[in-house]
Parts: C-alpha cells; sequence; structure tokens
C-alpha cells in the first residue's frame, strides 16, 4: 500500500494538470498526410488514371462535358487533414553542445519547442506530419508519455522547419 502517494493525490494531481493545459494552453494545429480520394462529380478512367471527363449524376457541380468542375480533370482530390489541439507550448533553442534551453513561454525565436498536452493526443503527435505553432512550422522529433502511476500527458520536442 502507498504510504506517501495515495488515490486522493493522484486525483489532484490528474485535476490540476488538466486543468492547467485548459487554462494556459494554446491552439496548435496538426497536419496529417494527405489523403487522395476519387473525385465525387465525375466518372473516374482507371485506364488513364484520371477524370472520364462526364458528369456522375450525383455530384455536387452537374457538367455536360470538357474538365470536371471539381476535381480540374485529375479524377482524384488531395484532402490534407488537420486536428486542432490545445497544449501548452514551450520555446527553446538548441546550443553547442546539443542541449536544449528552454525559455519563457512565447519567445519565437528559437529552433525547438516543448508540446504538452493530454494523453488522447499521444498517437496524434507520432502521426502527425508536421505542426504549426505561434504562425512556423515544426517537426516533431520525440514524444513521451507523462505522469503519476498512470500517463495523464504526453510530452512532444519539436524542431522548426521553416
Amino acid at each position: 500500500m502507498a504510504r506517501l502517494v495515495k488515490q486522493k493525490h493522484l486525483k489532484l494531481y490528474k485535476t490540476y494538470l488538466t486543468q492547467l493545459i485548459k487554462d494556459l494552453g494554446q491552439t496548435i494545429i496538426l497536419y496529417f498526410p494527405q489523403v487522395d480520394s476519387q473525385c465525387p462529380n465525375c466518372i473516374y478512367d482507371t485506364v488513364h488514371k484520371c477524370s472520364s471527363g462526364r458528369y456522375n449524376s450525383t455530384g455536387p457541380k452537374p457538367f455536360t462535358r470538357g474538365i470536371c468542375p471539381v476535381c480540374k480533370g485529375a479524377g482524384t482530390l488531395n484532402t490534407t487533414i488537420t486536428k486542432q489541439v490545445t497544449a501548452i507550448v514551450r520555446f527553446g533553442e538548441n546550443t553547442d553542445t546539443d542541449e536544449k534551453l528552454v525559455g519563457p513561454a512565447g519567445e519565437q525565436e528559437t529552433n525547438f519547442l516543448t508540446i504538452k498536452t493530454f494523453i488522447k493526443h499521444y498517437d496524434d503527435l507520432r502521426t502527425c506530419k508536421y505542426i504549426t505553432a505561434k504562425g512556423h512550422r515544426w517537426e516533431v522529433m520525440n514524444t513521451m508519455k507523462r505522469g503519476l502511476k498512470e500517463d495523464i500527458v504526453v510530452v512532444a520536442i519539436a524542431e522548426r522547419v521553416e
């Protein structure tokens, strides 16, 4: 049986950390790899791998001939999937010895940041292509689960790619 960290302490820790992320967090956007899907407006030509130039009678923009107004003749649409996440973001920079120095929250002139958010976003942070925070593009380099006894937050380290 635990003597120092009791169940009520774990509950308080989880409650306060969750509220801290909600109160101090900012919105970051995760970008996932593009997904190709067939155009919902025209008939896809499987031989030439493009639009056949004929309306499929169920699409949103009817046309009689020529180029499909939705896919512009490509036959497929590229969709970028994004997700907004609330996270505490701390900016820092690499030193000459590859140490990570974390600066005050909100500092922009750095090439490295640490993100702390809810554990439910762990898989999203591992699979996203890149993220945007404070108007800059970042690539997630490492993700770690953190908490007391049970994992309740994920900490990710990202590097600036612009």
